[in-house]
């Protein structure tokens, strides 16, 4: 299951990349507004996978998948110029997850056969993703 950590630390920060410290007060509040709604798809993708009995369902992942699809648009249209550059690859990579996800009948089972390309491609994101935390830990406060 360390991938399905993986997707959700990926998904959560996804999420939660825009506002920069410092910035106008027009940029302060759209940076409230961008981490406001970060902070609703990240806690609907950590519902959606730490599941009481400890598995995630096909239903849950579609779920939590299609709320961050849905808010990809306005968080990246929220998204500080700076951190533009950062958030749009680490979505590139949710959408490959997202249509592999479909693929496989949204069953982490049935993803098994592009994990080793899934890896390989969360490796080539991973300083994008790491960027992206530093900001969602300190500008958003969501800690992940």
């Amino acid at each position: 299951m360390k991938l399905v950590s993986l997707l959700v630390v990926v998904l959560a920060l996804a999420a939660a990349t825009a506002a920069s410290a410092g910035a106008t007060p027009a940029a302060q509040t759209a940076s409230r507004s961008f981490c406001s709604t970060a902070r609703g798809v990240a806690r609907s993708i950590v519902n959606s996978t730490t599941l009481p009995s400890g598995r995630v369902t096909p239903t849950a992942l579609k779920t939590a998948y299609t709320k961050v699809a849905a808010a990809e648009p306005s968080l990246l249209a929220t998204a500080p110029a700076s951190l533009k550059p950062e958030l749009r690859p680490v979505f590139g990579f949710i959408n490959v997850l997202i249509a592999d996800f479909k693929k496989a009948n949204w069953k982490i089972s049935n993803l098994a056969p592009k994990l080793p390309t899934l890896a390989a491609q969360a490796d080539r994101v991973s300083p994008h993703i790491r960027r992206v935390r530093s900001y969602l830990n300190t500008t958003c406060k969501l800690n992940v």
